[in-house]
């Protein structure tokens, strides 16, 4: 598929919780909490408002798929079938609330019970090879052709994991004019109007997230494949595809194939970690790569549009003055980048539309004076709304308001010597601690691993506890650790709104084979990340990687964190933790990107400013999947 956008201008510790059992399950309450908003609402609806009755929660041109719709689940071997399921979740939560299965943590069930999901017993060979660097396959190549040639070729095998070898099939049924796509089309189902067309033009599926590999299908037509958790899909969908008539009922099937290869984009943590149960399952092309649930984790959704959809709104705050000093009152300069994804006859893309435009509003205008985002130290974390639209005058639609809430706030990294002169570019070696508002912040917190192994077990209220206790505990700061996942939007808006400092990796570790490869599935990836979670004040640093080793340093330097800073450029960047930094590429003076290459310092465990600290690997001998592969103890 192809997309043209346009664009528009620690402590050495784990913070874990246990949500109860069940699928509590996360679901937007309003379509706000979506990502995609496409130009089909009412134009008079768009521009009849203030900034104080904006509205950003309603339905145009979105039919929802998840939530109250109903979903079955099946295994195409025919041994389990009509399954009922609610999306999102995950297989293993479905099946537990089918009473299918045992709750997976209690004892043993998730390795007893484990050829119910999994199918017939299959170990993996030990030969099968996993790559730690780029990879070398055809797709590869076609990406990156510079990249075309093997890297570097690491293993470690773990005896005796199976394979899953049964596919499941999440379904569901849909009648196009039954829903509620627009105000349009609802007045037209109100009057049972026959022969009713709507006005958009273009149709698409957008996915906001589906863990392990899948392949989509519409009316037996397959649309697309996903191997990315961390990436948001849209696929187009000819209007030949999709049904219309009242009689006609549309099938949507998500197809969880074991043989697609994920290349490791998923929740490193997922089959085991130093503090997480191991699995006896791997994927079937790295038999080092521990896995154990899968399914639709986040909302999908149908989008009816005109011509165009706003994907990305990214809010760039930027200080005008020396983020070192503490600061009373100072200016800021705001852009704010808006990505469209535009939709043609033939369900291609446009770089422009014929007269539309994007219209901000702002509940702060030029030249006010405002309250800065301070971190919990001022105990005043102030926050704004932006709302972006798009219109069409020519047509006489646009999309809803999207509302960002923002906070203006300085951040440094600081690592050298203030009381020398500090060079213009590269990191020093003098120290590590941040300042705020040119106000030297002593950090105190842990890293935040995921809440559940299983997905469909997260929920909005456990993470705002989880927050919540970290303020009581006079923490400071959290680092989203690289080796789980991007956290629930409610996990970073409390944080906001706590003052809470982040520290947030990107989903890359070394372990198990979750490295980074240069690849245009991993670019969107990073792109798609940074962009949505930009407008967190709270995110006060974008880390590489979680405890890189020296054969990556490169990639994440002048690959991963190179694409940050492209998409941000207004926060501190690490390529790794721990690591020593950059010797160019960033500003010495607070360790932001400065439009030079990112060229990573050397050391790494044997950082004089940041380093690991001490830590035993735990082991348990009644348990012998938690913490660690079998030992003799």
């Amino acid at each position: 598929m192809m997309i043209i956008l346009a664009h528009w201008q620690f402590l050495a510790l784990f913070f874990v919780f246990q949500s109860p059992s069940g699928g509590a399950r996360i679901i937007p309450k309003n379509d706000g909490d979506l990502t995609v908003f496409p130009d089909v609402c009412e134009d008079h609806f768009i521009h009849g408002s203030t900034t104080t009755n904006t509205r950003t929660s309603g339905n145009c041109g979105i039919h929802r798929l998840y939530g109250d719709h109903p979903w079955t689940l099946r295994s195409d071997d025919g041994a389990y079938h009509d399954i009922p399921t609610i999306v999102p979740g995950d297989i293993l939560t479905d099946l537990e609330e089918a009473g299918i299965i045992g709750d997976p943590f209690y004892e043993n069930n998730f390795l007893d019970q484990r050829h119910v999901w999994m199918g017939e017993e299959k170990v993996l060979s030990n030969g099968t090879t996993c790559y730690s660097g780029q990879r070398s396959d055809d797709k590869a190549s076609r990406e990156y052709p510079e990249n075309s040639g093997t890297r570097t070729k690491g293993e470690y095998r773990i005896p005796h994991l199976e394979r899953r070898t049964r596919t499941w099939i999440y379904e569901t049924n849909f009648n196009h004019e039954y829903s509620s796509f627009s105000f349009d089309h609802r007045r037209a189902a109100a009057k049972k109007a026959p022969g009713y067309k709507s006005h958009a033009k273009h149709y698409a599926l957008v996915v906001e997230g589906i863990k392990m590999g899948a392949t989509i299908e519409l009316n037996g037509i397959s649309i697309g494949i996903i191997t990315d958790q961390f990436l948001r899909y849209i696929f187009p969908i000819s209007e030949s595809i999709l049904h219309h008539s009242l009689t006609d009922t549309n099938t949507l099937s998500i197809i969880f194939d074991p043989d697609i290869d994920t290349h490791g984009r998923f929740m490193a943590c997922s089959g085991g970690w130093d503090w997480a149960p191991y699995s006896m399952a791997a994927e079937a092309s790295c038999s080092s790569r521990r896995v154990l649930t899968f399914g639709i984790y986040k909302p999908i959704y149908l989008i009816e549009v005109y011509h165009v959809a706003i994907v990305n709104v990214v809010p760039k705050i930027r200080y005008q003055g020396d983020p070192t000093v503490e600061i009373v009152t100072g200016k800021f300069n705001v852009t704010i980048d808006v990505h469209l994804q535009m939709f043609t006859d033939g369900d291609s893309f446009l770089d422009n539309a014929s007269c539309g435009e994007v219209i901000f509003r702002s509940s702060f205008v030029e030249d006010q004076i405002l309250n800065l985002n301070d971190s919990r130290e001022k105990g005043d974390p102030s926050l704004y709304s932006l709302y972006v639209s798009y219109r069409d005058p020519c047509q006489g639609y646009g999309s809803e308001w999207v509302e960002r809430q923002i906070g203006f706030r300085t951040v440094a990294l600081v690592t050298h010597n203030e009381d020398q002169d500090i060079p213009l570019d590269g990191t020093g070696n003098f120290g590590m601690f941040f300042r705020i508002n040119g106000q030297a912040v002593w950090a105190r917190g842990a890293n935040v691993v995921p809440m559940e192994q299983l997905e469909g077990r997260f929920s909005d209220k456990a993470h705002r506890e989880l927050v919540k206790s970290a303020f009581d505990a006079n923490m400071n700061m959290l680092r989203v650790w690289g080796g789980g996942v991007v956290m629930p939007l409610s996990f970073y808006r409390y944080c906001d709104e706590l003052g809470i400092m982040l520290f947030h990796d990107l989903m890359f570790v070394e372990e198990q084979f979750h490295a980074l490869e240069k690849t245009i599935t991993v670019e969107n990836e990073i792109r798609y990340i940074v962009r949505s979670l930009n407008s967190y004040p709270s995110i006060v640093l974008w880390n590489g990687c979680n405890e890189c080793t020296s054969e990556s340093n490169d990639l994440y330097a002048t690959f991963a964190l190179t694409i940050v800073a492209q998409e941000d450029g207004t926060r501190p960047v690490w390529w790794s933790s721990p690591s020593s930094g950059f010797s160019s590429g960033v500003f010495g003076i607070d360790g932001i990107p400065n439009g030079k290459k990112l060229i990573y310092n050397l050391g790494h465990y044997d950082s004089i400013i940041e380093e690991h600290g001490p830590y035993n690997h735990g082991y348990s001998k009644s348990f012998s999947t938690v913490n660690g592969h079998q030992r003799k103890g």
